[in-house]
């Protein structure tokens, strides 16, 4: 009960505004001390005022209302009645003798508060500090009713452990996770959710948080990866800690980290073994990636080539290098549905050695190329046999001399 007197503590204030108030009287004086106090202290109340039940139910089926203000007797029943029909709206009960028994019941119903009439109505002066912090514990209420509701529902298996690590909640995706019924886990150490009891990696740290990578084990035995973050939240008396952990099944992660794990180093190893050399251009950021073997086909070191396309171009025989870039832009165009163009590289030593380069781009929804990778190959011996054929098709073989052939064609 809110005694007759109590000053509102003013850092707990909380400004009320326009609050919607039901007050079920059926004492016309009452009713009119009401108003008078709503004037007399400006008290931002939007109100209507009932006499009975009836009107009551009538009235809160038109409106919204924050909370109820009602008598304890009415003409048709008393204050109890809206408990048993179920109201879920912050009620105080004003009550006349009899009044402290009667206010027991009242709060065992599910009363917020109440009041006691007395003949000079003093009551009166405590009701904004009284409705005030009814709706403080509605709205706090309201609050916890909505942050369960979210636990009890999120996907993300959820535990909450004493210091000891007996568990002492967990939610449905929890039971669903594990295999294991609330009967069953609650007062259990959280310990027996670690496969082998040991956990694997803290990935990330911030005070009373933190991130660990681990193995779990269900209640069938198996086990699979998750992410856990956890918190530390006080008990209540604010002196031990709660641990409010949060659980993330990240098997298809892992398996996704495995498979680019492995592809990479299929990646390196082809690059390492093949006998051409690979080039990966990223044309947002204009660097190009030359494998080690793409540098060596030259005579060159690894730190030797840089990461741009110019230090590609300027390696090619001038008479070559329009057609390269030539047939490189119109692959990045769209004009042809690869690019591939023989050249001549200037080899460390000095000497030109031809190339077979090949490339396939990459393009997103736009059609707009956004990388392009392909291979180089060392062709210079199989240009040396086509020379050599074609020299000796136009020459005699024993002289050396042009032959009839080459007087004709020229």
């Amino acid at each position: 009960m809110t005694e007759v007197g109590a000053e509102l503590p003013q850092e707990d204030a909380v400004e009320v505004d326009a609050v919607r108030v039901l007050l079920i009287e059926d004492d016309e004086v009452d009713q009119m001390a009401f108003e008078r106090l709503v004037r007399r202290e400006a008290l931002p109340y939007d109100y209507a005022i009932v006499g009975t039940l009836g009107d009551a139910q009538e009235a809160v089926a038109e409106q919204r209302f924050d909370l109820v203000i009602s008598d304890y007797h009415l003409p048709d029943g008393t204050a109890m009645d809206l408990f048993a029909a179920g109201w879920t709206l912050p009620i105080i009960v004003i009550t006349g003798a009899g009044g402290e028994e009667i206010a027991v019941q009242a709060m065992r119903a599910g009363a917020y508060d109440y009041l006691i009439k007395d003949l000079e109505r003093k009551y009166l002066k405590i009701l904004p500090i009284t409705v005030e912090n009814a709706l403080k514990k509605s709205r706090a209420e309201h609050e916890l009713l909505l942050l369960s509701h979210a636990v009890a529902t999120i996907n993300e298996a959820i535990f909450i452990a004493d210091p000891s690590g007996e568990v002492l909640y967990v939610n449905d995706a929890f039971s669903r996770t594990y295999g294991y019924s609330r009967q069953e886990i609650l007062g259990r150490d959280r310990r027996l959710l670690w496969a082998g009891g040991s956990e694997l990696e803290v990935v990330g740290e911030g005070g009373a948080h933190e991130q660990v990578e681990c193995l779990h084990q269900r209640n069938d035995g198996s086990t699979f990866p998750v992410l856990v973050s956890r918190s530390n939240l006080p008990l209540l008396g604010g002196r031990a800690m709660a641990e409010v952990g949060v659980v993330w099944d990240i098997t298809q992660r892992k398996r996704s980290e495995m498979a680019l794990r492995e592809s990479e180093e299929r990646y390196a190893l082809a690059a390492r073994g093949a006998n051409d050399g690979l080039w990966d251009w990223d044309l947002r950021t204009g660097e190009i990636f030359f494998s080690a073997r793409w540098k060596h086909m030259m005579g060159y070191s690894e730190a030797e080539v840089g990461s741009s396309p110019e230090d590609w171009f300027r390696l090619v025989h001038p008479e070559d290098l329009n057609l390269l870039k030539a047939q490189v832009e119109a692959h990045l165009d769209g004009r042809t549905p690869h690019f591939e163009n023989e050249h001549r590289i200037r080899h460390r030593s000095g000497e030109y050695r031809w190339m077979l380069s090949r490339g396939l781009a990459v393009r997103g929804r736009n059609s707009q190329a956004y990388r392009m990778a392909g291979s180089q190959t060392d062709i210079t011996e199989r240009k040396q046999a086509e020379q050599q054929l074609v020299h000796d098709a136009l020459h005699d073989a024993l002289t050396g001399l042009p032959n009839r052939a080459l007087f004709l064609d020229r």
